[in-house]
């Protein structure tokens, strides 16, 4: 089910996509474009009472620290790959839920994968990105090229 993203989290969209970009895309796509985003799908939500029974059975959890309910989104935007040739990849974005005016960003690198399904905008068997979101991060979680 696709939803569309409220206004301020398009700006937090747009921001994350300078984490994912190894290369700068300027010059693939225009001096002063900034149309990166290509697509962005709210995959779910997940709630903070979820999240804190992960964050217990890891030993993470710190009762002293506010628990947000977090909402993923799977992201698709313009690059370069390695070669500096204009591409569109993929990666994962995860949102907590908090009505405070700004909210830090987090890029998350996943270690390596064989499997297209297991990277973050296709899995969640690596909580590491909802749990810095549960803290107050936006999470950013590329797929990494060619995958």
């Amino acid at each position: 089910m696709k939803k569309k993203i409220s206004a301020p989290f398009s700006l937090a969209l747009l921001l994350s996509l300078l984490l994912f970009t190894i290369f700068s895309a300027r010059e693939s796509f225009g001096q002063g474009d900034q149309s990166y985003l290509v697509s962005a799908e709210e995959l779910g939500a997940v709630s903070s009472a979820v999240i804190t029974l992960g964050l217990i059975a890891l030993d993470a959890y710190d009762p002293n620290e506010t628990i947000h309910d977090v909402t993923l989104y799977k992201i698709t935007y313009q690059t370069t790959d390695v070669s500096g040739e204009p591409t569109v990849a993929s990666g994962a974005m995860y949102v907590p839920q908090t009505d405070t005016d700004s909210v830090p960003i987090i890029s998350y690198q996943h270690g390596t994968v064989m499997n297209r399904n297991q990277v973050p905008s296709r899995s969640s068997e690596d909580p590491s990105g909802l749990f810095y979101s549960a803290y107050g991060f936006i999470t950013t979680l590329p797929d990494y090229l060619g995958m």
